[in-house]
């Protein structure tokens, strides 16, 4: 399995948070994971917003309070919980302006 990786870039908020979002597909058993560096920040909330019934599309949201957003990159990160290689990456590098 090959895994897709995408990059971007997150905007830290005045207050000194960062949202995250990915799209889930209900499905397969795949789950995000946020892999924060400890130097970057904490994790604030993680929530999963189910768009309708069984098998529906979803949302996974994770906030993080930023303490250095030059700490390294954050990843989301999805796979399955009982496998060891992700089928995709998101990695942000946080910014301020």
């Amino acid at each position: 399995m090959t895994t897709k990786t995408r990059r971007g870039v997150a905007k830290v908020s005045d207050d000194g948070t960062v949202i995250l979002t990915a799209p889930a597909d209900g499905v397969g058993g795949f789950r995000w994971q946020l892999e924060l560096p400890a130097r970057v920040g904490t994790l604030v909330r993680r929530q999963q917003t189910v768009a309708g019934g069984m098998g529906a599309g979803s949302e996974a949201t994770f906030v993080v309070k930023v303490d250095d957003p030059d700490g390294g990159p954050v990843h989301l990160v999805k796979k399955r919980p009982w496998e060891q290689q992700p089928i995709e990456v998101l990695e942000y590098k946080l910014s301020r302006d």
